[in-house]
């Protein structure tokens, strides 16, 4: 699979979770804030001035940050195998 294909897929799954995210605002069982971000990052990954934007962002909160290095290594290798 090429690679700008991946990232169409990344990309159309991270404006389904920021949906979802929008829609878990309104809900109580679903996270809206964390599919929020979540799909802003799956996003990010064909915008590279959104993803310096979200950098910026994430660096602010320690935590955050945290998770969402995990969330890169785990896109990557998501990535690589496709």
């Amino acid at each position: 699979m090429k690679k700008e294909t991946k990232y169409r897929i990344l990309k159309i799954i991270g404006y389904i979770v920021v949906i979802a995210g929008i829609i878990g605002l309104f809900l109580p069982f679903l996270q809206g804030l964390l599919l929020l971000a979540v799909g802003l990052y799956l996003i990010s990954l064909g915008s590279p001035s959104m993803r310096e934007k979200l950098k910026i962002h994430f660096k602010r909160n320690i935590k955050f940050s945290e998770i969402v290095d995990k969330i890169d290594r785990a896109i990557e290798r998501l990535i690589e195998k496709l």
